[in-house]
């Protein structure tokens, strides 16, 4: 008995979307799966980084994740932010003046609360209308990520830095003075490009307006000593 074509014709089409739109549905499930897992772990980094403001007279960082933004400065200023005082390997800073009224004598004052900076034991600041600091915990010391000053659309008006070259004669030409003197925790120091670490253990140490190469950075004659500062 001869098969009925439109029975012959539905098993086949049967067979062909079991086969063919069946097997796809693990791929599918599967970039659903990974779609909602980047969503819960975006959610849980915007639980763990938190926004904070702040514009009593002074904050202390709490030991997590922060974003810190000053919102306003106490007129005659200068206002402290201190880091936090038990910070944890990775801990990610950013401090940021959100009403830009940060300038020279109305600083944030970023306090190191104890640990260095960069290898330095000198506070930071932030002394430009909208300006920044972003620093990240080693485990030992922060380390200083970026800094930034207002201007643009922010309507900051910033204050430019110092900028001085000296060219290295000889191995012994380890003291420089500086034509100003440089506010604490204000300056970065560069040799051939390369940024040195502030500290008598380190390389360079700061005293007024002199900065002076430490026994365990060896100069010679052609490099170049770059010192950026703020007065």
């Amino acid at each position: 008995m001869a098969n009925d074509p439109r029975k012959l014709g539905h098993q086949i089409a049967a067979s062909l979307i079991k086969r063919v739109w069946k097997k796809p549905r693990p791929f599918w499930h599967d970039i659903f799966h990974h779609w909602t897992e980047h969503v819960r772990e975006y959610m849980d980094l915007w639980e763990i980084v938190e926004v904070l403001h702040t514009s009593s007279t002074s904050y202390t960082i709490p030991d997590k994740d922060a974003f810190v933004l000053v919102d306003t400065i106490p007129l005659a200023g200068p206002y402290n932010v201190f880091l936090p005082s038990s910070p944890f390997e990775g801990q990610y800073i950013v401090v940021k003046d959100e009403g830009g009224a940060a300038a020279v004598g109305n600083e944030i004052i970023v306090n190191r609360n104890g640990r260095l900076i960069d290898g330095a034991s000198t506070n930071d600041s932030i002394d430009a209308g909208y300006g920044n600091q972003v620093y990240l915990y080693s485990g030992t010391q922060w380390l200083r990520l970026a800094e930034g000053v207002g201007g643009g659309g922010g309507g900051g008006t910033g204050t430019a830095p110092n900028v001085e070259v000296f060219d290295i004669t000889g191995s012994g030409d380890k003291t420089h003075t500086v034509a100003g003197t440089p506010a604490g925790g204000g300056i970065r120091v560069a040799l051939n490009g390369v940024g040195l670490r502030e500290g008598g253990s380190y390389d360079y140490t700061v005293s007024g307006d002199t900065v002076t190469i430490t026994a365990n950075q060896g100069v010679r004659a052609g490099d170049w000593l770059e010192v950026v500062y703020y007065t």
